[in-house]
């Protein structure tokens, strides 16, 4: 067993109650973006129910529970135990879903899901392409010892490669999987600290691009649609770092992001990044009390449920004691 990291218990289950938190709130407004002009609030709506994720999320969990497979069995085999997760999930469930990844995930069985074999499929073309950007989040939990920002970074790749292979989305991925872990270890997110952990050859690209992320409305309400997996990426990233720099309080910061674009996935990765900023304890009960979605397979509160599992993690992982942490 790896020796105790740095650990923020509330800020590492923050990170992933903010990502569906973000986008259980966004959702109703996004076949109705209209609806943001009287105000946003946790709201049924479209084909969703007050509360409910979406795909970001369920993709999500199931790294999570792949994380939980993956310290108990073969922590070199996690991207095959999630491999497997989301080929389950797309073949039963799968609601929200965009028909480029449902596609994908359902031409492979349950027997022959394995990272190479979604990776050797995925194809870079169309389909939401911001999709890696949110779910990568709870990988983290698996790269918080020292000096392991290059292994995470490493294995963000290969977890957006299974579904996405544009460079843009992998990277994007890659920021926000080494945002999470900054937030896990130390209960605060840096954003250009974690542009030195890319390619050489990106760095300066992607400097450029946060920074013109306040000053981009235009260009992200534009893209973060786009069907262009690169082009969607970016502008996600950037709305959502946007709305993370106005420094509110949480439930402002969420609100604007969805009054910013009415889009999901900038919803979740401004929650996960907000939640793993100020921790789980500023998500406001009002909305995260609603929380319900697909892969939380009947486990009572979502809040419950989500934060054993960011413990189970850590705990078969690392000799962290929870009780020594906050």
């Amino acid at each position: 067993m790896a020796p105790a990291p740095a650990f923020n218990r509330q800020h590492a289950t923050g990170s992933v109650l903010g990502l569906a938190t973000g986008e259980a709130l966004a959702l109703p407004y996004v076949s109705s973006p209209e609806k943001v002009d009287k105000g946003v609030t946790m709201i049924s709506g479209g084909d969703w129910s007050e509360g409910e994720w979406g795909p970001s999320t369920a993709m999500a969990l199931a790294v999570l529970s792949a994380m939980n497979e993956a310290v108990i069995y073969n922590r070199e085999k996690w991207a095959d135990y999630l491999a497997v997760r989301w080929v389950e999930w797309a073949h039963s469930e799968g609601k929200g879903l965009d028909s480029r990844t449902r596609d994908l995930l359902r031409s492979v069985s349950r027997e022959e899901a394995s990272e190479e074999a979604l990776a050797s499929r995925a194809k870079a073309s169309g389909g939401a392409g911001a999709l890696p950007v949110a779910h990568v989040a709870p990988l983290a939990l698996l790269f918080l010892g020292e000096d392991q920002e290059a292994d995470l970074a490493k294995a963000a790749d290969r977890l957006a490669r299974m579904t996405h292979p544009e460079e843009d989305a992998r990277e994007a991925a890659v920021l926000v999987a080494l945002m999470m872990q900054q937030a896990a270890r130390y209960g605060s997110v840096s954003i250009e600290e974690q542009i030195k952990y890319l390619p050489t050859g990106s760095q300066d690209k992607w400097e450029q691009l946060l920074k013109e992320g306040g000053d981009a409305a235009s260009f992200n309400s534009i893209h973060v649609k786009s069907s262009d997996a690169n082009k969607a990426s970016v502008a996600v990233l950037q709305s959502a770092v946007a709305a993370f720099r106005s420094r509110s309080a949480v439930e402002n910061v969420l609100i604007q992001a969805v009054r910013s674009t009415a889009n999901a996935h900038v919803a979740a990765v401004a929650g996960a990044l907000t939640g793993g900023d100020e921790g789980s304890r500023e998500l406001p009960a009002t909305w995260t009390s609603k929380l319900h979605g697909e892969n939380l397979n009947g486990r009572g509160s979502a809040v419950d449920a989500i934060t054993k599992d960011v413990e189970n993690v850590v705990n078969r992982t690392y000799q962290w004691d929870p009780y020594k942490v906050d």
